[in-house]
């Protein structure tokens, strides 16, 4: 491979510029480490494209997604049914911790890829959301009384 010329072109404006991170940000998957845009046009591209609406909806569907599949996997993992009442319904079911005291603070989509590598199963459990929030106040849920206490 042959030495890089001192000084670099901007693809959009045509501008030729020094080859410097003064006038190209960074980017690492560039041979060289610099963005193919110089720093104004890249600035209004980013600018540009920050204002259009017409690609956010797609994002939005893909993350999306890849949250609810990952959530519906977990669900499957650890049941796919409340432990307390047999509630089946996906939408109604929530991830619990077992002990509260071993909850860390993860984001949701941290702790879908956490439980599908097999990290951590035995602390968690599938409760839907009324028998949930009845064992988030009282250690073990209210609604189903005459059951044994919940894990």
């Amino acid at each position: 491979m042959g030495k890089l010329s001192e000084s670099k072109r901007c693809t959009l404006c045509h501008m030729l510029f020094p080859r410097l991170p003064k006038y190209f940000h960074y980017d690492k998957s560039r041979t060289d480490g610099l963005n193919s845009r110089c720093k104004p046009c890249g600035n209004k591209f980013a600018r540009e494209w920050s204002l259009d609406k017409n690609h956010k909806p797609i994002i939005r569907k893909r993350v999306n997604t890849t949250y609810y599949n990952k959530r519906h996997a977990c669900i499957e993992l650890l049941g796919g049914k409340c432990v307390c009442c047999g509630v089946t319904e996906w939408w109604n079911l929530t991830i619990d911790h077992i002990d509260w005291r071993t909850k860390d603070k993860t984001k949701s989509i941290t702790l879908y890829n956490r439980l599908l590598r097999g990290i951590d199963l035995q602390k968690f459990q599938i409760l839907c959301f009324g028998c949930n929030s009845s064992k988030h106040r009282y250690t073990k849920c209210q609604i189903h009384n005459n059951r044994d206490e919940l894990k």
